[in-house]
């Protein structure tokens, strides 16, 4: 059986998503053909998905108990990270 406490998403740094960002753009901007175009995108698509479960975590964590110093920064950041 899964448990909450089981899941972990690695925290993503403001430097290393614009990163990442800029090398979808790039490999996009590079591609010739649209088998290369969709493997891009989905490639995209799942940095998405792994910045959204990161913040869900962070979120859920944050909602369901006193939010700790910790937690409450962890929430903050996700915040900013969403905003930019």
């Amino acid at each position: 059986m899964l448990r909450f406490s089981d899941i972990a998403a690695e925290k993503p740094t403001a430097q290393s998503a614009a990163e990442r960002y800029r090398e979808f753009h790039a490999a996009l901007d590079a591609a010739s053909l649209p088998e290369d175009r969709l493997r891009i995108i989905g490639d995209w698509d799942g940095y998405q998905r792994e910045l959204g479960t990161w913040s869900s975590l962070v979120h859920t964590c944050a909602s369901t108990k006193t939010p700790a110093t910790r937690q409450r920064r962890d929430r903050e950041y996700a915040d900013e990270l969403e905003r930019a």
